[in-house]
C-alpha cells in the first residue's frame, strides 16, 4: 500500500449520517487503494491552500475556504462537492454528505451502488489526481427512507405491500428505496 498525506476532517457536533459518511468512505478507499486515511476532528484546523483535507459537513475548515453553501436550498439530503486548493469539500446537511461521499467516491474510484449488496469500484488503484468539482445536487423530493442506517427492513417490505396494492411507483437509488405517492 502506497502512502498519503490526505485526512478526513469532521466537525466536532457530528450525528449518525455523517459517522457512516466517513466510515463508509474509509472503507471503499481502503478497498480500492489499500489505505485508510486518518480521521481528525476540525477543532483547531483552518483552511490553507496546501492542506490536503476531505471535509465532511459544515467544518471550521470549510468556514475558512471561502465556500458558500446554501443550506436552505440544498435542504435536508442536497450537498455540495467542491475542490479548493488541495481539499475536496463535501457540505450540506447530514444526509447530503452521506450522498455526496458516495458520489465522490464515483468521481474518484468508479464507485457504484448497484444494490446493497452489489457495487463497482476501481482496485488497485495506486495514483490519484485531484479533480476540480463543482457539483450541487439537489434532490425533487426531500425525504427518503434510509434502510442502510434505520435497518428497518420489517418497514420496508410492509411499504412495498402496501405501495403494490396502490399501484404506487417505488424507486432504488444507491440501495436507498423512494416510494411516490
Amino acid at each position: 500500500a502506497g502512502n498519503t498525506s490526505y485526512v478526513l476532517v469532521l466537525p466536532a457536533q457530528k450525528g449518525t449520517y455523517l459517522n457512516k459518511a466517513y466510515a463508509e468512505f474509509n472503507y471503499f478507499f481502503n478497498e480500492a487503494t489499500g489505505m485508510k486515511l486518518d480521521v481528525v476532528s476540525d477543532a483547531g484546523l483552518t483552511y490553507s491552500d496546501d492542506a490536503t483535507y476531505i471535509s465532511f459537513g459544515d467544518t471550521t475548515v470549510l468556514q475558512g475556504s471561502g465556500i458558500t453553501v446554501d443550506y436552505e436550498t440544498l435542504g435536508r439530503q442536497g450537498y455540495q462537492i467542491n475542490t479548493k486548493g488541495k481539499s475536496i469539500f463535501i457540505s450540506g446537511k447530514e444526509r447530503g454528505c452521506l450522498w455526496g461521499m458516495y458520489d465522490l467516491l464515483g468521481e474518484l474510484l468508479g464507485y457504484e451502488m448497484l444494490h446493497n449488496q452489489y457495487y463497482t469500484l476501481d482496485t488497485g488503484v495506486t495514483d490519484l489526481n485531484l479533480p476540480d468539482l463543482n457539483i450541487k445536487e439537489v434532490p425533487d423530493f426531500d425525504y427518503s427512507i434510509d434502510l442502510a442506517v434505520n435497518n428497518c427492513q420489517e418497514y420496508f417490505n410492509n411499504c412495498v405491500r402496501i405501495a403494490a396494492k396502490r399501484k404506487v411507483l417505488v424507486g432504488n437509488y444507491s440501495g436507498y428505496f423512494f416510494f411516490f405517492f
